[in-house]
C-alpha cells in the first residue's frame, strides 16, 4: 500500500489510503491546534486501536469506533490521573474502570463524564 500525505480535516493526515483517497489503514493525523493522532482508520475515520494526544497534553490509548473511544481503553489527564476501563462507550461513559493517582486506586464506572466508585 502507498503512503500518502495530503491536508485533512483542519490538519495533515500521512498514511494508507482508500480507493477514494480517504484515511484507510494505518496514518497519522495532526490537527492545527496542537491535537495529534496515531493509529488505524477506516473509510476516513478513526477505527481500530490508536493513540489520540489533545492540545491540552491529556491523551487516549485504546480501541476506537467511529471516531469514538470504543473498548478498552486507557486516558491520561494531565493532571496524572489516569481512567483504565474495560469498556468504554465514547468519551462520557464507561464500564469497569481503574482511576488511579499517585498510590490512590478506585474501581467504578464513568457516566457523563464524571467517576463513580464502587466503593460506599
Amino acid at each position: 500500500m502507498k503512503i500518502y500525505a495530503f491536508p485533512y480535516k483542519d490538519g495533515y493526515y500521512k498514511g494508507e489510503v482508500d480507493y477514494i483517497d480517504l484515511p484507510h489503514g494505518y496514518g497519522e493525523w495532526s490537527c492545527i491546534d496542537g491535537c495529534h493522532y496515531i493509529g488505524y482508520w477506516r473509510h476516513g475515520e478513526i477505527e481500530g486501536n490508536g493513540k489520540y494526544v489533545y492540545a491540552d497534553g491529556s491523551w487516549y490509548e485504546g480501541g476506537w469506533h467511529n471516531n469514538e473511544w470504543w473498548g478498552h481503553g486507557i486516558v491520561h489527564e494531565r493532571d496524572g490521573v489516569t481512567y483504565e476501563a474495560a469498556r468504554w462507550y465514547g468519551d462520557r461513559m464507561a464500564e469497569d474502570v481503574i482511576c488511579t493517582y499517585g498510590s490512590t486506586r478506585m474501581h467504578g464506572k464513568i457516566r457523563r463524564g464524571k467517576f463513580f466508585s464502587d466503593k460506599k
